[in-house]
């Protein structure tokens, strides 16, 4: 809880002003702990404290003192009294802090007579019932015992009597005590106590006041008991961490304690706990980290004396132990050479942990301003989450502070795996090589370095949009504005479109044009004007949460280490979210749209109407969770205190209130009661539905405010009235979220698969059109066709319109494809934009049995209408037998970056082109390869290179091969011949396209 210290200082001079004799008030006693002692700033040596710690249990971590070790003996902890009968004093076990004699009353009667403050940082581990944060005056048998305080005077302070923090003062001749009682604070954080105790303020007993503030406010206030005298008590116990009684020792640490001869005010307190404890300023040794090489080196810096233990962690499995350099073995004790004879010893290897130390009594330690080498133990990442600590030669524990240096002074950026500070080819070599790998034996970090941008660990399309668009982010890409810019003629429209999007496979470009291109193809190309009613956003997840259509892109928030959500088959997975509640989201994730989006729908189009369209799967069905939620909280942007004062909208897969089911409602800032719609039932989990919220001002079926509609799966549920005390035209609408609720509701967890917003009221017929569509309507699919008699795999396009792809992946389950054929479309330099790294299809080089597929960098491929491209031999017959259907599952993805899944058709004609082998369309070399590398195989017949269909692959084939060959089928892709009116603008059309290429 370091602060800044302009500020301590600033109230150190005030509240520690020189002062003469004993009459001024002041700060008396000061307990920092920095210095790795128990040493009174102020007060001198003659108040300095002492650890009691007979087990060698505490320790000075970060300016702090660390009893956490009290933490043994069953969950009662450590008792306080420890004595035996012969001897009454005894302390075995444990440790706790012990002050001065006198402390108190001394205090007490210097500055105002009678007023004495405490105050104290402290972190509480584990919470035992009247453990002691302090503890002062004497018990019943005397100095250095613990057995009682019936009879006795003192001040206490314990985080629980059972139930509430409490100050206890007891003033023993009379048996009384009273207790001021606080909230009782949550352990594991820092708190901030002050209590005072002022004979001179009769605010609340005849014999003073006391006061219990935390963190900074007023907890709570009482009174002294009658007959107790603060000047003259007798307190030769004064303690932090234990008790007058037999009750547990304290566990957790102390950051500073402080006394004060007075009475502080409610200004001070609150000033001091701004302000904070004096921080502690090292020095630390340091880990520094080389950004583009991943070495680390440890450096021991600042006079901290020696070092001789260090430990390194990261949450993400950011360290490469295996690449890692240890001291041990090379370090020497005296002077900070290297020698093969060093007693240093590892304790941890993992890519989440390592350490080592020297070992016990012989040196071995690393010297003040030495250096060490700790090899390349860092898998570089944009994720900079190594932490660490130190401990040093006097047994002190410090933090390492970690420094990453390199790549001008910022974290590496996605994509980067080699650090070199920018997304170039030589990272797309790393992602192809490992593309289809799947590798969850590794950490996330080290799983990043593959290739996994997603963090699910495995190498696959989703992987793939992410590095083509961070590679075109970063090397930029050609434009097609001024093409688009050009309106042709209606008649030329079609074919001049069909052009840009052939020129797409042989430019860089971006994929901001071409989605506008595939957006008109399909007729949705929407009017700006206010006027007209339609689609106004967009959201369909293919590689991020962008509004393809009206621009106002969403960004996915994911607070948690790691990723926890990811793009996967065109949707956005948020099925790793825990569920936790939407005010405390700490590791989940969830969509944010931009503030106003809402009500700018609601005053264009239809003004007064809206609709909200999903296509959306629950993996976990938790009460109240949100498919959507617009509008605001109590509290404003960003929050998720309640909704209780504020207007929004809702939707929920489970209110509890319709059996578990599905809900739409709306809530006025007024509080009235909120009208439903409800779907009784459960939701479905794990299957995709259709939901549709319309909201309609205009609409008074329901109500003289409106109606609004809820639709499942194409059907209506129900109509209820809008409130009347809410518009959605001017409704404050600043949290704009798909899975968060503006109240503490669990976070959303599942998938979307397309989110939309009309500016009118969707009709039944358009509600029922659109599920009917689908998510994905108007992207026209790829097929694959499956000869299982000779294995031949052929991609075809069987619509109307030519189709553009990047990437596809064929999979396998039994592990019926053969990489061994696969004539793949880098094998053929299908549609290649050049020569270099990127510029024609690469094959997923960790394609096998199971997957084989391909991407595109810098360019993409066109599939003209009604035609198709062979991928040879790549279907193993034997796996499934001659003339059986297989398991195939084929994806493509379209530059737009929308990953759609083929139909699979199996075929049984034993056809073909005799000799061609790996089914290319001709009879070639490429033939001969396959037959000579499977000569004397046993196949089924037909299958593979056996041309005479006797199961042998023999000489017989060879004949087979030669006699044919030459032979060709043709061209696998026909283009049609244009009308004679539009040649001319393909003629310009083509010429400018030339001047646009780009060769690599």
């Amino acid at each position: 809880m370091l602060r800044g210290s302009w500020r301590w200082l600033t109230l150190s001079l005030v509240l520690a002003t020189a002062h003469a004799g004993i009459v001024s008030a002041a700060l008396r006693h000061q307990y920092t702990f920095n210095d790795g002692t128990v040493t009174d700033s102020v007060g001198g040596a003659a108040y300095n404290g002492s650890i009691v710690d007979p087990g060698g249990i505490a320790g000075f971590v970060n300016g702090q003192i660390d009893l956490s070790g009290n933490n043994t003996a069953g969950n009662g902890g450590i008792s306080s009294n420890q004595a035996t009968a012969e001897d009454p004093t005894a302390f075995t076990t444990g440790a706790y802090i012990d002050l001065p004699n006198f402390l108190v009353r001394d205090s007490a009667f210097e500055g105002t007579r009678g007023a004495i403050s405490f105050e104290l940082w402290a972190t509480e581990q584990t919470q035992r019932t009247w453990a002691r944060l302090f503890d002062f005056g004497q018990s019943d048998q005397g100095e250095n015992t613990a057995t009682g305080g019936n009879a006795s005077d003192y001040v206490f302070l314990t985080s629980s009597s059972g139930a509430d923090l409490r100050l206890g003062v007891r003033y023993g001749a009379g048996a009384l005590e009273t207790a001021t009682n606080g909230p009782r604070q949550t352990t594991g954080v820092e708190h901030h106590y002050a209590v005072v105790l002022d004979q001179t303020d009769f605010t609340v007993g005849a014999n003073g006041t006391t006061y219990l503030y935390v963190d900074g406010a007023l907890a709570a206030s009482n009174n002294i008991p009658d007959g107790l005298l603060l000047d003259s008590v007798l307190d030769d116990n004064n303690w932090l961490g234990r008790s007058q009684w037999p009750d547990p020792l304290f566990d957790g640490s102390y950051n500073e304690f402080r006394v004060y001869d007075h009475a502080l005010s409610a200004t001070e307190v609150s000033d001091s706990f701004t302000a904070g404890p004096v921080p502690f300023t090292g020095p630390n040794p340091t880990l520094s980290i080389d950004r583009t090489t991943g070495a680390a080196t440890l450096s021991n810096t600042g006079g901290t004396g020696s070092l001789k233990s260090y430990t390194l962690m990261s949450a993400t499995g950011a360290i490469d132990n295996v690449a890692w350099t240890p001291i041990s073995g090379r370090l020497d004790a005296g002077n900070g050479t290297f020698d093969p004879s060093s007693a240093w010893t590892v304790s941890s290897s993992t890519s989440s942990e390592v350490a080592e130390g020297a070992n016990t009594g012989s040196g071995g330690t690393i010297n003040s301003s030495t250096s060490v080498s700790l090899g390349n133990l860092w898998h570089q990442t944009p994720t900079e989450d190594i932490v660490g600590e130190a401990t040093l030669g006097d047994g002190s524990v410090v933090s390492l502070t970690i420094e990453y240096t390199g790549n001008g002074g910022n974290a590496l950026g996605r994509s980067d795996f080699n650090g070199d500070g920018t997304v170039n080819e030589a990272d797309w070599t790393i992602f192809s090589a490992n593309l289809f790998g799947e590798f969850s034996e590794l950490s996330v970090a080290a799983a990043y370095g593959k290739g996994d941008l997603n963090g699910d660990k495995v190498v696959d399309v989703s992987d793939y949009r992410f590095f083509r668009n961070d590679f075109e982010a970063a090397q930029g890409v050609g434009s097609f504005q001024a093409m688009l810019n050009s309106v042709p003629e209606p008649a030329s429209a079609a074919l001049l479109l069909s052009l840009v999007a052939g020129a797409f496979g042989m430019l860089r470009r971006s994929r901001k044009v071409a989605a506008l291109a595939v957006v008109a193809a399909a007729g949705m190309l929407v009017s700006s004007s206010s006027a007209s009613a339609d689609m106004v956003h967009r959201y369909s997840f293919n590689i991020s949460a962008d509004d393809s259509i009206g621009g106002a892109n969403g960004t996915v928030v994911d607070a948690g280490v790691g990723v926890n959500y990811a793009f996967v088959g065109g949707q956005i997975d948020l099925s790793a979210n825990t569920g936790q509640g939407s005010n405390d989201i700490t590791e989940d994730a969830y969509v944010d749209l931009p503030n106003g989006i809402v009500t700018a729908a609601v005053n264009s189009g239809t003004n007064g109407a809206i609709s909200f369209e999903w296509w959306a799967t629950v993996a976990t069905q938790r009460t109240w969770q949100r498919f959507g939620d617009f509008g605001t909280s109590n509290d404003g942007e960003d929050t998720s205190s309640s909704g209780s004062t504020a207007a929004y909208v809702l939707i929920t897969p489970n209110s509890g209130r319709y059996t578990d089911g599905l809900e739409m409602t709306n809530h006025p800032a007024s509080n009235s009661e909120e009208p439903n719609v409800g779907l009784t039932g459960p939701f479905d989990v794990g299957v995709e539905h259709h939901v549709v919220a319309v909201y309609d001002h205009n609409d008074a079926t329901s109500g003289p405010n409106g109606t609004m509609s809820l639709y499942y799966d194409g059907g209506l549920v129900g109509q209820n009235f809008i409130s009347a005390d809410i518009d959605l035209r001017t409704m404050v609408d600043n949290n704009n979220w798909l899975g968060r609720s503006q109240w503490n509701d669990p976070v959303f967890d599942g998938s979307f698969n397309e989110f939309r917003i009309y500016d009118h009221a969707l009709s039944a017929t358009e509600v029922a059109d659109s599920l009917a569509a689908g998510p994905d309507a108007g992207v026209p699919r790829l097929s694959l066709d499956v000869n299982t008699v000779t294995g031949v795999v052929t991609i075809k396009n069987d619509n109307a319109a030519s189709v553009e792809f990047d990437f596809y992946e064929i999979a396998s389950a039994g592990g019926a494809l053969k990489p061994s054929t696969w004539n793949s479309l880098s094998d053929q330099n299908y549609q290649s934009v050049g020569n270099g790294v990127g510029e024609s299809w690469d094959e997923g080089g960790a394609s096998d049995s199971s997957v084989i597929g391909e991407a595109f960098l810098k360019g993409t491929s066109t599939l003209a209408a009604n035609s198709s491209v062979s991928l040879g031999s790549a279907f193993d017959t034997s796996k499934f037998g001659a003339g059986q259907d297989g398991d195939l599952v084929f994806t493509f993805s379209s530059p737009e970056g929308a990953t759609l899944e083929g139909t699979v058709t199996y075929s049984n004609e034993p056809g073909g082109l005799l000799g061609d082998y790996n089914g290319n369309g001709s009879v070639d070399a490429a033939d001969y390869t396959i037959w000579k590398d499977n000569f004397g195989s046993n196949v089924a017949p037909g299958s593979g290179a056996d041309g005479n269909n006797n199961g042998v692959i023999d000489a017989a084939d060879y004949t087979v091969w030669k006699d044919n060959f030459g032979n060709s089928l043709g061209n696998a892709s026909v283009a049609s011949v244009p009308e004679p009116a539009s040649v001319c603008l393909m003629t310009l059309a083509m010429l400018a396209l030339t001047g646009l290429r780009r060769r690599g």
